[in-house]
């Protein structure tokens, strides 16, 4: 009564004497053209038989319905939160292919096996294969006459304790579809939890977690997992301390657990150890989960207010900073004070100190009140005196300026000093070991300061004259000058191969000098290279104020025509590219004084825009002639210069004046 396939259709049949009338027989349609068959049959005597020449035959008419609904490739196994592959649901005939007489709306359903005590709906249907909340899940499905069967459809399980639920498509009068689906429950991605959105280069973020999710977002592993903590470009470290000193060893683990709180890490940090201003993206990875991912901004030429409760510090009221360099966990400054001497006038004196930014014997930058932990201030240098630089050695400090003795040119100002500690090895104060004075040399004052192969110091004058002294009692040795007029020394540095490279101006044109100071004077007496960009017969005017070094190249920083300049050159003073930046007025800078080079290769400029401390710092790309700018100006009451510039780790320290005082600033590049 099935006309079931399995059984082999009949072709005949038999009437006997005792059962005239057959046993029953059906009959099944399976064509899907036909409209009518007519049915026959014709008889086979046997040799007793009576013949019989008629069988009156059955005429029937054909239909063809739709008949039952059925899935096409539904899922077999789910993981909850996880869209299903798509399927679809078709009308069909007796015969099992999709057709339908008429539009027919199959309503989606879902059960469970009994006994469940679990909810429905276990799950939805949806149109769109990533099962996406912001789309209204569906319920109902069209097949028609021309569309027996529907468009995808896709399911997600949305309980997180089902084990099985059994998905159905009805319509009246038809055999509803059905499909028994398994559910599972696995970890489908990782996630960061607080991760931090910015960071400071050198500062240690917060602590964050990894966790393991399944598919509804919930913590979850149903495994340890050990993720490989990552990043998009090679800026940082991670740590497993709050602090930020011991690194942490990849991969960290999650470990295995059903609650909502063990499936996720202990805590980890990031700190920025690379000078860069492009984001970061951190990630965490374990084969076959979506990865955890953060995009962190790195903060550039930031004021650390840790440095003092508005960003900088005053360790003297009157006078300014000229000469800035690390010393231990402080700063030594030295510039000039302003006193007055015996006729009551004010004048400028010496000026060296130690500024102690540990804090005593902590490191925690809490009370900079009172840091200023030893000081000197010459009185004994007659008229007036101040200090343009400083050279460690050791625990021998040098400083080289400048002295008016009453005569008709200022003369150099070169002393040694040591450091006084107390019996708790605290700074307390300073040792002057011997000071040299004199104007028998064509320079006014001293510009840098450095030690020779030979262990002799050498003092560079700002006529660009280099002169060596016994560093051991400051007697006078011998000089290299040149001998043509019109120059200006403004800094110089010494080179890898002991060179000393000075900065200046020659005639009204930028201009820069390299001497060996190990050699004898040369005959005729050296003169201060000019420099003509390609293409041009004339030298750039203007003057080089700052020089630094980057290996072979060696950059000069000054003005030209109005604009802040930056010239390239290679080991041979040689012009390899200019940048020039912008023009020097107060809406931008008006004057810059001091230039660095960062570990990243960033141009760091030092001066003042609308008399406040202002900073530069250009990115230039291999070409040199392009750059991208970042700045700040750092506004101080009433007003304020940045003389001096120093890399402290990844802190940038700024020395120079605020208002009538000296005054410093620091900031995270």
């Amino acid at each position: 009564s099935s006309c079931s396939s399995s059984i082999t259709p009949i072709t005949s049949i038999n009437v006997s004497p005792s059962l005239p009338t057959s046993s029953s027989i059906y009959f099944k349609v399976t064509s899907a053209t036909a409209t009518s068959v007519t049915l026959k049959g014709t008889v086979t005597a046997t040799a007793t038989a009576i013949e019989l020449t008629t069988l009156l035959p059955a005429t029937v008419s054909i239909s063809r319905t739709a008949t039952a609904l059925k899935f096409n490739s539904p899922p077999t196994a789910l993981n909850v939160g996880v869209c299903s592959g798509a399927f679809t649901v078709s009308a069909i005939d007796g015969l099992g292919n999709p057709f339908s007489e008429g539009i027919k709306t199959v309503v989606l359903g879902q059960s469970l096996p009994l006994p469940s005590s679990l909810p429905l709906p276990i799950g939805a249907y949806y149109s769109d294969s990533s099962c996406s909340s912001s789309i209204t899940p569906i319920t109902s499905i069209n097949v028609s006459p021309s569309l027996p069967t529907s468009s995808s459809i896709y399911f997600k399980v949305t309980s997180a304790t089902a084990t099985s639920v059994t998905l159905n498509g009805t319509f009246t009068g038809l055999t509803s579809a059905s499909a028994t689906v398994t559910i599972s429950r696995t970890a489908t991605a990782l996630k960061f939890n607080n991760p931090p959105t910015a960071l400071n280069v050198g500062v240690c973020s917060g602590g964050f977690t990894v966790s393991a999710l399944d598919g509804l977002g919930n913590v979850f592993s149903e495994s340890s997992k050990s993720v490989i903590l990552g990043q998009s470009s090679s800026v940082g470290v991670y740590y497993s301390n709050s602090n930020c000193t011991t690194p942490i060893i990849n991969p960290i683990n999650i470990p295995q657990s059903s609650t909502t709180v063990l499936a996720t890490s202990s805590s980890i940090y990031f700190k920025v150890t690379s000078v860069t201003t492009a984001p970061v993206t951190l990630n965490g990875t374990f084969t076959g989960l979506t990865s955890a991912s953060a995009t962190v901004t790195i903060s550039h030429l930031v004021l650390d207010t840790t440095f003092g409760s508005n960003g900088k510090t005053i360790p003297n009221p009157v006078g300014e900073i000229l000469a800035l360099e690390k010393y231990g966990d402080g700063y030594l400054i030295a510039g000039y004070t302003k006193v007055l001497n015996s006729n009551s006038v004010s004048v400028n004196r010496a000026y060296l100190a130690l500024l102690n930014t540990a804090g005593g014997v902590t490191s925690s930058f809490t009370d900079l009140s009172g840091a200023v932990t030893s000081s000197f201030i010459d009185s004994s240098t007659g008229r007036s005196s101040q200090i343009n630089s400083i050279l460690v050695v050791g625990t021998d400090i040098y400083v080289g300026g400048f002295a008016d003795m009453g005569g008709t040119l200022l003369d150099y100002y070169i002393s040694k000093f040591s450091l006084v500690v107390d019996s708790n090895l605290n700074p307390t104060g300073f040792n002057r070991n011997w000071t040299v004075t004199q104007h028998s040399q064509d320079s006014d004052s001293v510009i840098g300061l450095a030690l020779n192969n030979n262990s002799n110091l050498v003092v560079i004058g700002d006529k660009f004259e280099v002169l060596l002294f016994n560093s051991v009692d400051g007697g006078y040795l011998s000089n290299i000058r040149p001998v043509v007029s019109g120059l200006i020394a403004y800094k110089a540095v010494k080179n890898s191969s002991g060179n000393i490279i000075i900065a200046g101006e020659a005639s009204g044109k930028m201009a820069a000098l390299s001497v060996n100071p190990n050699a004898s004077p040369p005959s005729p007496p050296m003169k201060p290279l000019e420099f003509n960009p390609p293409g041009s017969a004339n030298s750039i005017v203007g003057s080089a104020n700052s020089i630094v070094l980057q290996g072979d190249n060696i950059f000069l920083m000054g003005t030209s025509e109005g604009k802040l300049t930056v010239l390239k050159l290679n080991s041979s003073l040689v012009l390899v590219s200019t940048l020039v930046s912008e023009l020097l007025e107060n809406t931008v800078m008006t004057q810059a004084n001091d230039i660095v080079l960062d570990s990243a290769g960033n141009i760091l400029i030092v001066g003042t825009t609308s008399n406040q401390m202002a900073l530069r710092r250009y990115q230039p790309n291999g070409s040199f002639i392009d750059a991208s700018i970042n700045s700040t100006t750092i506004s101080f009451s009433p007003s304020s210069v940045a003389n001096r510039i120093i890399l402290d780790g990844f802190k940038i320290v700024l020395g120079g004046n605020v208002g009538t005082g000296m005054g410093m600033a620091r900031l995270h590049p």
